[in-house]
């Protein structure tokens, strides 16, 4: 609202000692200010808090709500795959654990907001007596932010007619009455817009005031706030039961997605390896997605080998081939290092024995 306290109280007094048509009329402004501007400016305060502080709460809660909202939505949409992995050609089984990354990232985001949205909920039921709160909601000028941005004197000086938002009042005044009489009147007048500067409420009086309005205002919005933590506890039952639906389904693709990756590489590779279950937490595709796509290039360069057109461009792809099955060994000997089944382990450690077979037998073929 931004009504100017100070101007309608100036106004208002003009305009009743005006009325009067009797001389004193800066005497009587002086006498209004005095007797009447305190209490108006505390009644002007409080309505215009009540005001504010309805409207931090209603649009509070509704951003709120419309966040939990999306949130819940977000969530739902987020389908784990239920149908038999041992169905899926392996191509299959990476492309779903991929997608069950995906779906597991955007759940921990949805977490994470839904953990923001959990503190603004808290914060609220503190707003009332939050003091960094009352300045970033410019409260405290409530009444005063108009009122030294306007054409009223400064404090110590005296009002000149150049100051235009009463001028026609004054020149009224200057009419009614004698030029002597006039200067009297102005001074007092100046004194009247004084005494409305110093009885107007602000500082730590309107803080108190913010507060208590506050506190009577935020009971209204208890049902709100109950149907706020509701939704965000149900929001919270249903990310752990996406994490639930998420682990239980890596497990599912790892039992058939480890074995069908070793059983078709040893082969591949010569490899005396086989594959025991053992049952994870959860269950991490990236080593054998790595594999799988170290294995396509390694193939992609030993049929390009075979086709190579001319010497030069044989030494060329050896080259590559060399430094291929080099980043395999990196990328084993990383894995080695955290994995937990025996069986992988075994399988790791030989696969990085017949790369690093390869790059000698390479170069002994120099």
């Amino acid at each position: 609202m931004k009504t100017n306290f100070i101007r309608s109280m100036v106004i208002l007094g003009l305009a009743l000692t005006l009325v009067s048509c009797e001389g004193e009329w800066g005497q009587k402004f002086l006498n209004f200010a005095n007797d009447h501007s305190g209490k108006l400016s505390r009644d002007y305060a409080e309505a215009n808090l009540k005001q504010k502080w309805a409207r931090t709460f209603q649009e509070g809660y509704g951003i709120l709500l419309t966040r939990l909202v999306a949130l819940q939505s977000r969530l739902q949409i987020l389908k784990v795959s239920t149908e038999n992995p041992a169905l899926y050609e392996e191509e299959k089984l990476f492309e779903e654990a991929v997608n069950l990354e995906k779906i597991y990232k955007l759940v921990l985001d949805i977490e994470s907001e839904r953990a923001e949205i959990d503190q603004a909920i808290k914060a609220m039921s503190q707003y009332c007596t939050n003091r960094k709160l009352y300045d970033d909601l410019d409260l405290k000028n409530v009444i005063n932010s108009s009122l030294l941005e306007s054409t009223l004197p400064e404090d110590g000086n005296t009002y000149e007619t150049a100051n235009s938002w009463i001028e026609a009042a004054v020149r009224a005044a200057m009419g009614l009455f004698a030029r002597s009489d006039y200067e009297k009147q102005q001074d007092l007048f100046n004194q009247g817009i004084g005494a409305i500067r110093k009885n107007t409420i602000q500082g730590e009086e309107l803080y108190q005031l913010s507060v208590r309005l506050c506190l009577d205002e935020r009971p209204i919005y208890d049902g709100a706030n109950f149907e706020l933590e509701a939704l965000a506890a149900q929001i919270s039952k249903e990310i752990s039961e996406s994490y639930r639906l998420i682990a239980l389904r890596s497990k599912e693709l790892g039992r058939h997605l480890v074995p069908t990756l070793i059983e078709r590489l040893s082969k591949k590779y010569q490899l005396d390896s086989s594959y025991n279950y053992v049952a994870l937490k959860t269950y991490n595709y990236q080593f054998d997605k790595s594999l799988q796509d170290l294995e396509k290039h390694i193939d992609s360069l030993e049929n390009a080998l075979k086709r190579a057109p001319d010497k030069l461009e044989e030494l060329l792809l050896q080259e590559k081939l060399r430094d291929s099955f080099a980043t395999a060994i990196y990328q084993l000997d990383l894995f080695i290092g955290v994995e937990r089944r025996p069986s992988v382990l075994s399988f790791m450690k030989k696969l990085r024995e017949r790369f690093h077979g390869r790059i000698m037998q390479m170069k002994g073929g120099r």
